[in-house]
């Protein structure tokens, strides 16, 4: 049998996927970093995961305002924190985006800039290669 995976281990997932993301310590609770700065956090609350992040203000309005499992991030809500419950039948795509979202927000913007118009990277030969091919034969044969 299959072990479940608990909300939280699905969000520390979705969050160290992203670039140059860290996991800590905040709180006592683990947050999901890039470049030091805050862009997701996790913990239960009586028995329930509780997911933390960062939405344009008024996307952050209408998410509340259309989700009975969302509600303003104490302390930082005014900023476009929301806190939502992971419980019933989460949307786990939602979530996803929900994350991107709010890493993308708080990502430098040169950083995230530079990522997405970066080519993909190729294969570069090694020197040792070449460096070997340039040789004479060895005696080995």
């Amino acid at each position: 049998m299959a072990k479940k995976i608990s909300a939280a281990e699905r969000v520390r997932a979705l969050c160290l996927a992203l670039p140059d993301t860290e996991e800590s310590l905040s709180f006592g609770k683990p947050h999901y970093k890039v470049s030091g700065k805050i862009f997701a956090g996790c913990e239960e609350i009586g028995g329930e995961a509780v997911l933390g992040f960062k939405l344009e203000k008024p996307a952050a309005a209408a998410l509340i305002a259309a989700d009975e499992r969302c509600c303003p991030a104490p302390y930082v809500g005014k900023h476009g924190w929301v806190a939502m419950k992971l419980v019933g039948a989460v949307d786990w795509s939602a979530v996803r985006g929900y994350v991107e979202t709010s890493y993308a927000l708080i990502a430098p913007k040169k950083k995230a800039t530079a990522r997405a118009k970066a080519p993909a990277p190729r294969r570069a030969k090694s020197s040792a290669t070449s460096k070997r091919s340039k040789r004479a034969p060895s005696a080995r044969g």
